[in-house]
């Protein structure tokens, strides 16, 4: 749960892989 985008926010349960 990385604080990359407002994606992550959603999909709290897998990390998001944008950064």
């Amino acid at each position: 749960n990385a604080h990359n985008f407002p994606l992550d926010l959603a999909a709290v349960e897998a990390p998001s892989t944008l950064g």
